[in-house]
């Protein structure tokens, strides 16, 4: 069946060229609001009470210019949780760059490997879940991605990553980067209060 699928691929490659990509965008709150849609929330008394432990994290993001000033924060904190905003703000652009029909921005909140949304749910898991689990769930892809930079960026990250066992150590480089992944320094630089942030 690979050999199949190969074909299948190659066939498409020869004839790619002939077509015009069009990408559909939807705005940041709209993705905000897929995800938050696709976070079931069985309790919202207990979900407020969490959200309270991180209202510094949120008061922070707030001032920061990651996020434009139109950004329903609400859905964000709230409605993304128990997401760091910041790995929401990652996991879309992430998905939008590497994702493939098997791993997408939605079967990284509905699967059920070590890696993904509802694996830290379903484990009772406390705090939020940080921008190094993207980083490790979209690795496959990243690994065997045909944009250049991207499979670059990666290859030095497991690199630097085979030779350090210190796990907070390992989550600055996985967070370092997916923010050179993403590419948008504007928005979010690869300073030490960002990757601190990310880290909650």
């Amino acid at each position: 069946s690979n050999e199949v699928s190969k074909k299948s691929v190659d066939s498409f490659k020869t004839v790619e060229g002939r077509f015009k990509e069009i990408r559909f965008n939807r705005s940041r709150d709209q993705n905000y609001q897929l995800i938050s849609g696709a976070i079931k929330k069985n309790d919202i008394n207990k979900l407020n009470s969490a959200c309270l432990k991180f209202k510094e994290l949120y008061s922070k993001l707030v001032d920061s210019n990651i996020f434009s000033r139109s950004t329903d924060y609400k859905l964000l904190f709230e409605g993304c949780f128990p997401l760091n905003p910041l790995s929401t703000f990652t996991l879309i652009n992430i998905s939008e760059k590497v994702a493939q029909n098997e791993r997408t921005l939605f079967t990284f909140i509905s699967d059920t490997e070590e890696n993904s949304l509802n694996s830290f749910i379903r484990k009772n898991s406390s705090g939020l879940r940080n921008r190094d689990s993207i980083y490790d769930y979209f690795s496959p892809l990243m690994h065997n991605d045909d944009d250049k930079d991207i499979h670059d960026i990666w290859v030095r990250a497991e690199a630097v990553l085979s030779v350090i066992s210190d796990q907070l150590e390992r989550k600055i480089i996985k967070s370092l980067a997916v923010i050179r992944m993403i590419n948008d320094y504007a928005k979010l630089s690869p300073n030490a209060d960002n990757i601190a942030l990310a880290l909650v």
